[in-house]
């Protein structure tokens, strides 16, 4: 049990609030899961109840690790081409199954990333939890609906604009034709490109090796607490350094170097924020 001084002063404030009940958590979980499985039967998905019952359980594990990361550092993991290539791999030559699957074991994670993110933004203003999430559903029916209307109109009357090549620079087509390339690469093409011994073995295996990195400095830490081993954080740390093969990267250096003292000097001088 933590110390009330150990506590999130926030959480103490907002403990004399009603929270949201655990069991209406769990119907919210129950009727996803069957408007999941009833939408992709109904659908032309071709995916199986094993390969999104996997989607599912994937998603449900990257909210944990990928919350707790975004939570403490603030730092979104990028879940979007794991997924893809791990339903490529699952799913063979099979493009709409790797569509469903990313879908669900990705962009479900992501959702119920925000989701938290609002929680804990409402739990930072001091707001009852139940009117956060009573709002969260209202405004999630509300923008679902909004949506359709929205992307039924444009697909009515812009669909030669989205079709050609550049759009028009109001409408484009261009995100919807890259997620359908990214899936027919990853759908088709996985197992010739990304199996071990493949061309772009190499990020197979950084899957691989990225699972069991953080392990040897949770083991230090064990062994020698005084060290901060458990201050080294793996997944933020290549997050940030995979974005430097590909961007501008001149002001990486003072970036680093105004983010190291403006952290040394709040930590260090003013302790209480």
């Amino acid at each position: 049990m933590k110390s009330p001084e150990e506590i999130d002063p926030h959480r103490v404030v907002c403990q004399k609030y009603r929270d949201f009940p655990i069991w209406g958590f769990a119907v919210m979980v129950i009727v996803s899961f069957a408007l999941t499985f009833g939408m992709s039967s109904a659908s032309p998905s071709g995916i199986s109840f094993v390969g999104l019952l996997v989607a599912l359980i994937l998603s449900f594990l990257m909210t944990l690790a990928g919350g707790f990361i975004s939570a403490v550092t603030g730092f979104q993991v990028r879940l979007t081409s794991g997924i893809q290539m791990l339903g490529g791999l699952m799913f063979p030559g099979r493009v709409f199954q790797n569509i469903w699957f990313t879908a669900y074991g990705a962009g479900s994670a992501m959702q119920a990333m925000s989701i938290l993110r609002d929680l804990k933004f409402g739990q930072y203003v001091h707001l009852p939890q139940y009117i956060v999430v009573y709002s969260q559903l209202i405004g999630g029916g509300v923008g679902a609906l909004a949506t359709v209307i929205v992307m039924k109109a444009i697909l009515k009357n812009e669909r030669d604009v989205l079709i050609s090549a550049h759009g028009n620079g109001v409408f484009s087509g261009a995100e919807t034709a890259a997620s359908q390339a990214r899936a027919i690469s990853w759908g088709i093409f996985s197992r010739r490109l990304f199996l071990f011994g493949q061309k772009y073995s190499a990020v197979s295996w950084g899957m691989v090796v990225g699972i069991f990195l953080p392990i040897p400095f949770f083991v230090a830490h064990r062994f020698w607490p005084r060290y901060k081993f458990n201050l080294f954080n793996v997944p933020l740390l290549l997050g940030i350094t995979t974005g430097l093969y590909n961007l501008a990267s001149a002001g990486e250096p003072m970036r680093i170097i105004i983010g190291l003292m403006s952290q040394f000097w709040a930590r260090k001088y003013r302790t209480r924020w």
